[in-house]
């Protein structure tokens, strides 16, 4: 699920950044379906996460686990019914003769370099202003969401064009990442405390959400500082400056969670 997930938001990224040789009409038309398969896939997940929260407290409420895997049997079927729609409609095969057909001006009238600085400055803009935003004490889960969601787009956009500069974007797709995964722990906690209150709550599994999701925040707030504090927004000539050193053994530890 996390696979085709990563790959929905790769291919999005794929077509806003390239946007300028496709097809708007179309281009908007795969967006839209694509973003219905990322919510289809994004249920059968969230029952995923809460599931495997849940299994870590010996006494998760028998009723709340058989809820929620009522509700990931259901997700899963509609995720699977619209897949297998897909499949028989052969719509990859389609939209990729789309693109190829429909190619508005091509990449030899917008050399990737440009393309990459228009791409990735405004990218790095939001990153930063809503990281800064983030930081502060009061920002509510929305505010961790956002910066979280940000932070995916502005990865996958650097690794498209990573091949611009190779290894030397390697700092910071690594801090991306564990960016990321510090965020999403945030993310999660907060997605299942909602889930456990919508099924009647229980004190003990949220408070103790509640306190996993704060460390983490103290975490983030500490990459931020180490990582992100000074970052560039000033990509010139095709790519982004490296981020504020950072300690190599903290960045690895974070990215794999």
């Amino acid at each position: 699920m996390h696979d085709l997930r990563v790959a929905i938001r790769r291919l999005a990224q794929a077509l806003a950044a390239f946007d300028s040789c496709f097809s708007t009409k179309e281009a908007k038309k795969i967006k839209r379906r694509l973003k219905k398969i990322m919510g289809l896939a994004g249920d059968v997940r969230d029952c995923d996460i809460a599931l495997e929260l849940l299994s870590k407290f010996k006494s998760a409420p028998a009723a709340i686990l058989t809820s929620f895997r009522k509700r990931r049997k259901e997700a899963e079927r509609e995720l699977t019914g619209a897949l297998k729609r897909w499949s028989q409609r052969r719509t990859y095969s389609k939209w990729r003769a789309v693109i190829e057909s429909r190619v508005r001006g091509g990449i030899g009238q917008d050399p990737i370099g440009g393309t990459a600085v228009n791409a990735l400055q405004p990218m790095l803009r939001e990153f930063v202003s809503r990281g800064r935003r983030a930081l502060s004490p009061k920002a509510p889960p929305e505010k961790i969401h956002r910066l979280r969601i940000e932070a995916k787009k502005l990865r996958y956009t650097l690794e498209l064009f990573a091949p611009l500069r190779g290894p030397s974007l390697d700092g910071w797709l690594e801090r991306m990442k564990a960016l990321q995964n510090v965020l999403g722990v945030v993310s999660d906690c907060e997605m299942v405390r909602e889930m456990i209150e919508h099924e009647g709550g229980d004190r003990r599994i949220e408070s103790a959400l509640r306190r996993r999701a704060r460390r983490k925040i103290e975490e983030f707030r500490e990459l931020w500082a180490e990582s992100f504090s000074e970052a560039s927004i000033d990509l010139g000539p095709g790519v982004p400056a490296k981020p504020a050193a950072a300690s190599e053994p903290r960045a690895v530890r974070l990215a794999a969670g």
